[in-house]
């Protein structure tokens, strides 16, 4: 089985905009969305979690148009390397309950 994280933790704030790039249009699309069905299509990816604010996890959860692959949210960490492992611990406790 191969597993997918989305970081979607970060604030954008480098790119000085007012909210998270990952929620940032192109086309009118979030680039979260387009993350999402890209890896939603991939016969190579059996799950996906999604690492995110509270805040932003009910507007995520709009952008999943059609899913058969998320598994789930896990809370971001102070910094890439503590979201890849809350990512990981999320997939651990979703493996641990099958």
């Amino acid at each position: 089985m191969n597993y997918a994280i989305i970081l979607s933790g970060g604030t954008g704030t480098r790119l000085g905009l007012d909210i998270p790039k990952q929620y940032f249009e192109v086309n009118n699309r979030p680039i979260i969305r387009e993350v999402i069905e890209t890896l939603e299509q991939s016969d190579a990816v059996d799950g996906i979690v999604i690492v995110a604010t509270l805040e932003w996890q009910d507007y995520v959860r709009e952008q999943i148009l059609v899913s058969e692959k998320f598994l789930g949210f896990a809370l971001p960490g102070e910094n890439r390397q503590l979201s890849i492992y809350n990512g990981l611990c999320k997939l651990r406790e979703i493996a641990n309950s099958e």
